[in-house]
């Protein structure tokens, strides 16, 4: 017991010196930052570099220190943390250092931002200026500018962003814009504008031979018209371009054929193509729509339905039907 009681006041003196240690070593911290609330920032969120302010003078920007502050917000963005991100490019485009294509730079990266938080008019703002300009960062304002409007789903202007962008000798957006085409063409049809819904669709097949949404919606359209013969030949052409559609047509192709009187026909061209019929029709049919037989060839994402544009990857045209697979 008397040992206890002798060992108190080392046990005190330990406490306080661990005390002042943790003390001393929160001031040391606060001197370092540049800031009291910059220290504070980092005492409590373990956070050794926050955001300045836009008014923060003390941090240096300069057309030599940009490309770090840009690649710290874009990593900001990238892990979601867009509202640092979005301050840190208000505060680069507040210092009056930045002129030119230093401050389109950082003009370019805060679009993006918007496009992130889903602020999609001031995105279009920015990037309405960005894509007038005769340098690089006018393909990638063109491409955001794409992207913004896909998502609002205005095909119009989308496919108008995609001609520019090809235009401008980017030679991946065939695909892309065959697509938005086809988007035109299926409004035209919704409001049976029959001949704008062809011109449209035909446009598609010019932009990419292979795009087999333009042929299933060009069978759909003239078997819906009575096109029989134009149905049919429309099916036919969606199994040259990737036979593995062939199970999405086959019904369509068989009631065309059944229309035009034409089953030996269709015979002949089933047993070229090594499918049974007519049973096979509606059996590769069920093949190909059960749960997980669709997947994405750029990226591996599957699901139950056909979509012309992958969810996960955003890749147009690349999903397809998998027979015989099951989602895992």
């Amino acid at each position: 017991m008397v040992d206890v009681l002798e060992a108190l006041p080392v046990f005190g003196l330990l406490l306080a010196l661990f005390l002042a240690a943790g003390w001393l070593f929160a001031r040391v911290r606060m001197r370092r930052s540049r800031s009291p609330v910059r220290g504070l920032n980092y005492l409590l969120n373990e956070d050794p570099d926050p955001v300045p302010d836009a008014d923060d003078a003390t941090v240096e920007v300069t057309e030599a220190t940009l490309d770090g502050h840009l690649a710290r917000a874009s990593e900001l963005r990238r892990r979601g943390d867009i509202d640092r991100a979005l301050r840190l490019h208000q505060h680069l485009l507040a210092r009056p250092v930045l002129h030119g294509p230093a401050r389109a730079r950082v003009e370019l990266e805060l679009a993006r931002d918007y496009l992130a938080a889903g602020l999609l008019n001031r995105a279009e703002s920015l990037l309405a200026v960005l894509v007038q300009r005769d340098d690089a960062l006018r393909r990638a304002a063109l491409e955001a500018l794409l992207e913004l409007h896909q998502r609002e789903r205005n095909w119009a202007a989308a496919a108008d962003a995609a001609r520019e962008l090809a235009a401008g000798g980017a030679a991946d957006v065939s695909r892309t814009l065959a697509h938005h085409l086809c988007e035109l063409g299926e409004e035209a049809r919704r409001r049976s504008d029959l001949t704008t819904a062809r011109q449209l669709l035909a446009g598609a097949l010019e932009q990419d031979p292979r795009c087999v949404r333009a042929s299933l919606l060009s069978a759909r359209l003239e078997f819906a018209g009575g096109h029989y013969r134009d149905a049919a030949a429309a099916c036919r052409r969606v199994h040259e371009q990737d036979p593995r559609f062939l199970p999405e047509v086959l019904p369509l192709l068989v009631a065309a054929h059944h229309e035009l009187g034409t089953d030996r026909d269709l015979l002949h061209f089933l047993a070229t193509a090594g499918v049974a019929a007519p049973a096979g029709a509606r059996a590769g049919h069920d093949a190909a729509s059960r749960t997980g037989a669709y997947a994405c060839d750029a990226c591996g994402f599957s699901g139950p339905v056909l979509q012309w544009q992958c969810p996960a990857c955003k890749t147009w045209g690349s999903i397809a039907p998998q027979a015989g697979r099951a989602e895992d």
